[in-house]
């Protein structure tokens, strides 16, 4: 199994390569051990899965297709193809440590910070619920069942806000009871 580290980019100077950068703009990479990106993919076998991984071991892409990869400030590492692969996803929760792909172990304070954008999403999306339900009130149109929404979406946003996203716990969000009705209103008339 094949592992190059960090591929950089670097500019040819002479030979074929110099003259596809100048007249193609082709990009060329070099890993730490001075291996061109190019003659690397030739080492790499057909059948295996081929991962892109940056500098804390976070798979960052990967395919059984090694044309298709290209990591720019990357490692390259394969390993044996699995039907496990079809639960990896490149969005930060896989890693490649030992020679091998596993769920990443988070740091205390990357679940601190995890939290705190789950608390803001959280809070905006309570904020998105009490808008509408609060006008509804400022106009004293709104019946008895959103001003009893509006008060538990409130709620909830209050219990979000106190959650310690060093531990958190997460309240429920709210839900309704019963199946929403849509009676769509009219316009108003004179509107442009």
């Amino acid at each position: 199994m094949q592992f190059f580290k960090r591929f950089t980019r670097y500019y040819p100077v002479e030979g074929e390569q110099a003259e596809l950068a100048e007249k193609h703009n082709v990009m060329f990479l070099r890993s730490e051990d001075g291996t061109d990106w190019y003659e690397a993919q030739k080492k790499f076998a057909t059948d295996t899965m081929k991962l892109v991984i940056d500098d804390e071991g976070i798979i960052r892409s990967f395919s059984r297709d090694i044309t298709t990869l290209w990591p720019v400030d990357k490692s390259v590492a394969e390993v044996a193809y699995t039907t496990s692969f079809d639960d990896v996803w490149i969005d930060g929760g896989w890693q490649y440590r030992g020679g091998k792909v596993s769920p990443r172990v988070y740091t205390q304070s990357e679940l601190i910070e995890q939290a705190e954008r789950k608390k803001s999403s959280l809070l905006a999306e309570a904020m998105a619920a009490i808008a509408p339900l609060e006008r509804a009130v400022k106009l004293d149109i709104a019946t008895s069942d959103e001003i009893t929404l509006l008060e538990v979406w409130e709620r909830y946003s209050v219990m979000v806000n106190r959650v310690d996203t060093s531990k958190p716990e997460w309240p429920t969000p709210p839900g309704t009871s019963k199946p929403l009705e849509i009676v769509w209103p009219e316009v108003p008339d004179n509107v442009a």
